[in-house]
């Protein structure tokens, strides 16, 4: 199965292009039509949103919006160490243009037996 993210205002969706159906998967795995994606971007973003916003995020975006997340639940909780330790991972995929995508698919391919992530099959 492919599942594609998509990042909306405060949440995210996945989107299956196979089926083209969204599933909410933070909400017991509810399947959402276009217009009932639409309608959830909407209303926790509090205003009329176009449909880019159903647009696939790319892994990079992603990971970036992880660590912004776990970078204020840090900082609400007063974690320091793990604080700091998170806000460098961020600022090392801006700085040094981290290919997320190639070491994922690196790691996937070492995973399923298909060459040893270190050598950048």
């Amino acid at each position: 199965l492919h599942w594609d993210p998509v990042a909306l205002p405060r949440h995210v969706i996945v989107y299956s292009p196979l089926d083209q159906t969204y599933v909410d998967v933070f909400n017991r795995g509810t399947t959402l039509d276009t217009e009932q994606a639409l309608g959830l971007a909407t209303a926790l973003a509090g205003e009329k949103v176009s449909p880019g916003v159903l647009l696939p995020a790319d892994t990079r975006a992603v990971m970036q919006r992880m660590l912004r997340n776990l970078s204020g639940i840090y900082a609400e909780k007063s974690n320091m160490e793990l604080l700091k330790h998170t806000n460098a991972q961020q600022q090392m995929i801006l700085d040094w243009g981290w290919d997320l995508e190639a070491d994922l698919q690196r790691g996937m391919r070492a995973a399923d037996g298909g060459g040893r992530a270190e050598e950048g099959n």
